[in-house]
């Protein structure tokens, strides 16, 4: 009887013990997403005209962030599309949502930029990032890399949407930065708080 008991607690503390260590896991990628941007109150950026932005700026705000690069095939689909153009008119009203680009390359000066831009006609704020400083403290990696940020917490970071080959309607894709924005507009948690970014 005691055999039968002792290996009967052994498997409910087994038991206990998966469910604590699987808890974390579960949170791993929200808890990433919403870690602070070290340095996030430095950031401060010139658009296009020369208009500096800064943290202090953008407080209280959801702001999202796009890495863009013009001689970026990825980034010129998108713009053709006119993906971030849609989110700009999807939150429009919304005044505590702000659609940034930032342009971190190195072979794109502002003038290229403006270019881009005009001939895209895109509709949404451009800063310039020449050193890189901000797209290393954001952990940029891609064009389009895809932030969105409150307060330098990170509450979504990845992909655009989950069409890497451009290949489906805009009905069938997921729009993550769409679907992460409605969440947190709502008062709710983002439910994918991270993913894969392709460009």
């Amino acid at each position: 009887m005691l055999r039968v008991t002792l290996g009967a607690i052994l498997v409910l503390i087994g038991a206990i013990g998966t469910t604590a260590a699987d808890e974390p896991a579960k949170e791993k990628d929200a808890k990433k997403s919403e870690a602070q941007i070290k340095g996030y109150e430095q950031l401060s950026l010139k658009d296009l005209d020369g208009k500096v932005v800064t943290a202090k700026d953008l407080k209280g705000k959801i702001v999202v962030f796009e890495w863009i690069e013009p001689m970026c095939p990825t980034c010129q689909r998108h713009a053709k599309e006119g993906s971030i153009n849609h989110l700009v008119a999807k939150y429009k009203d919304k005044k505590d949502v702000v659609i940034l680009g930032v342009c971190t390359s190195r072979n794109t000066d502002v003038e290229g930029m403006k270019a881009f831009a005009k001939e895209r006609d895109l509709k949404y704020r451009i800063l310039m990032d020449p050193t890189g400083a901000v797209g290393r403290m954001f952990g940029a990696q891609k064009t389009p890399h895809m932030y969105v940020v409150k307060d330098g917490a990170k509450l979504y970071e990845g992909a655009l949407d989950d069409d890497a080959r451009g290949s489906k309607s805009e009905k069938e894709r997921v729009n993550y930065i769409s679907k992460a924005l409605d969440e947190i507009l709502a008062g709710k948690k983002v439910s994918t708080p991270s993913t894969k970014p392709y460009g």
